[in-house]
């Protein structure tokens, strides 16, 4: 009969020991992790009232050599990016209805190429300076809880969201800052569907020039296709918030009469 008790008691102490045993904090509730993503973020006030953005910089396509960059962003859905490259400005431009881009290069004519209706979408979206969880239920979007990951080295949450009439896509947020470090999905490229990643990093608060509100912007992004095609590295060097940016800007050129 000892063995038996001795097993027992045993047993009792592994169970106590187990019970007083430090274990991991479980994640707050989606809704919790949300408001505090607007936090991060700099606020619902900070963010509504930020209705455009101009960021300087350069950009990385593939393995080449860094290019100057400008991105102007204005509410609502328009958005312009032009680089040099070549001798060239290489410009891609969306004015909340109709996108188009084109190469300037000096004394020849503007030829503007139309965006096709998938690179439109990709362009209104892009062009949302709060994205897609801030207030997520008044753009249509659909979030859900997938659970808690490491990536990277680092603890995250990943969060699924489903835009109305597009495809889902994941997000992972840092588990200490609540602010974005990757998305993964799908966008349709041609008649195919593609599959992408999107890095974000070095994220730094900007205020408007005499005020005190700020709101958070990654000054790093990365994106392609998960494949390794098509990367594209910008880094921030300059933001400026409210900006004066005409809507012409965002407009496709007009051709002047002769």
């Amino acid at each position: 009969m000892l063995p038996t008790v001795r097993r027992a008691t045993t047993l009792a102490a592994l169970v106590l020991l187990l019970a007083g045993a430090p274990r991991a904090a479980a994640p707050p509730p989606l809704d919790e992790i949300l408001s505090g993503y607007v936090k991060a973020r700099g606020g619902l006030g900070a963010l509504n009232a930020t209705h455009s953005m101009r960021a300087s910089g350069t950009l990385t396509l593939g393995g080449g050599a860094p290019l100057p960059f400008t991105l102007e962003v204005r509410r609502p859905d328009r958005i312009r990016l032009e680089y040099r490259t070549g001798g060239a400005t290489v410009v891609r431009a969306f004015d909340g209805k109709r996108g188009f881009s084109m190469v300037v290069r000096e004394g020849a004519p503007l030829e503007p190429r139309p965006m096709t209706a998938d690179e439109e979408r990709a362009a209104a979206e892009q062009a949302d300076l709060a994205g897609p969880l801030i207030v997520p239920k008044t753009k249509g979007n659909k979030v859900e809880w997938i659970g808690e990951e490491q990536l990277d080295g680092r603890r995250t949450y990943a969060l699924k969201v489903t835009p109305k009439g597009r495809a889902p896509r994941t997000i992972w947020l840092d588990a200490e800052t609540l602010l974005n470090v990757q998305e993964e999905g799908t966008r349709r490229a041609g008649p195919t569907e593609v599959a992408y990643v999107l890095r974000t990093s070095d994220w730094r608060k900007v205020s408007e020039a005499g005020k005190s509100a700020q709101i958070a912007v990654p000054f790093r992004i990365e994106t392609g296709l998960k494949d390794g095609r098509d990367r594209q590295v910008f880094v921030f060097e300059k933001v400026e918030l409210d900006v004066n940016l005409s809507s012409a800007r965002f407009a496709p050129p007009v051709e002047e009469k002769r």
